[in-house]
């Protein structure tokens, strides 16, 4: 059953010039907010009021902290102490168009890689960014190492060490994407095959016999 909540805004004048207050949450624990249209494109506004954006950064910031501290309990550490930080970008003509999330971890006995893999998968499963796949979603971790470079593509051996021609690598890849194609797309290419006219036969139109074969007839009539 779906967990629901609520909140309450009530909105005064236009866009421009008006103003609203966020006055009730269904925990209640938020206090009145109030929010307008200057405080989502002016810095000089904060301080004053929130916006959405603000309340945004938020509830992505509070949600990827729960994912990545249970991405890290399933792996069998406990993490002593997570802080995120999260910036969302809003340009007028454009809207919300990035949440930027900063993590900062500490656990023992856990490399720097299995907490990058841990903290990518948590931004991307993290409800709150399933709700904001339409735009551009990062993750900065200032504490750990830099992943290394991956390595360039060595050439392919073949089972007796020898390097595989470019024209046998073409092949499995040709073969290996032939086995990943839709299975309809087969029939649909049946299918267009053998409704296209591509012979008087298959076009409706009768097949006359050869000049050969009506002279045989008429002379074997005729003996």
């Amino acid at each position: 059953m779906a967990v629901k909540r609520t909140a309450d805004v009530d909105w005064i004048g236009g866009l421009m010039d008006g103003d609203g207050t966020i006055v009730a949450t269904s925990t209640g624990l938020l206090p009145q907010l109030g929010v307008t249209w200057k405080a989502r494109v002016d810095d000089a506004e904060e301080g004053t009021t929130t916006s959405p954006e603000e309340l945004i950064a938020a509830a992505h910031a509070s949600c990827f902290a729960m994912a990545f501290s249970a991405g890290l309990v399933g792996s069998g550490w406990e993490p002593e102490e997570i802080k995120v930080h999260c910036e969302v970008s809003f340009e007028t003509g454009l809207g919300i168009t990035q949440s930027a999330l900063t993590a900062h971890v500490t656990v023992d006995g856990l490399s720097d890689e299995k907490i990058r893999e841990v903290a990518e998968r948590a931004k991307l499963t993290c409800p709150v960014s399933r709700a904001l796949a339409g735009i551009d979603i990062t993750l900065e971790l200032p504490d750990l190492a830099l992943p290394e470079p991956e390595a360039e593509d060595a050439p392919e051996h073949g089972a007796d060490g020898g390097a595989v021609s470019p024209k046998l690598q073409a092949a499995a890849s040709d073969e290996a994407a032939a086995t990943l194609r839709p299975p309809w797309l087969g029939l649909t290419n049946w299918w267009r095959s053998s409704n296209a006219p591509t012979s008087r036969r298959s076009a409706g139109c009768p097949i006359r016999p050869s000049t050969t074969t009506a002279a045989r007839r008429r002379r074997s009539v005729g003996a």
